[in-house]
């Protein structure tokens, strides 16, 4: 049985964890060729979305268990941490900048999972 929160299954949250291992290797690629003068700034934002790609793969972990509530909780955690990411962005991080997109994705994600903790339908 395939658990669906908010219209959200495992399967959906395991294809954003995809995109976001791709920004993963995209940022390391970025921090080779920038050199050490940019490394803190990049290093930051590897470490983000190595923290989203966590939540992400404990929440899918969570659904397929059928563990929604926990689920939930967790969407909550990594909404948090995205909203605070943007919030705390300056406007002059070029590399954060670019990245609004890949955050957005992942907000829309958790947010929809996030407070909703009823079981829609299963397939």
């Amino acid at each position: 049985m395939l658990a669906v929160v908010a219209g959200i299954t495992s399967v959906e949250v395991e294809a954003l964890m995809d995109v976001v291992d791709d920004v993963i290797i995209k940022l390391e690629r970025l921090k080779l060729r920038l050199g050490s003068h940019y490394s803190e700034q990049v290093d930051k934002w590897i470490f983000t979305f190595a923290y989203i790609r966590e939540g992400l793969k404990s929440i899918a972990e969570k659904l397929e268990e059928g563990m929604l509530i926990s689920a939930s909780n967790e969407a909550c955690e990594v909404e948090r941490l995205v909203n605070m990411r943007i919030i705390g962005m300056d406007e002059n991080d070029a590399i954060g900048s670019s990245l609004r997109g890949s955050l957005a994705a992942v907000r829309g994600v958790v947010s929809s999972l996030c407070g909703n903790m009823v079981l829609d339908s299963s397939i």
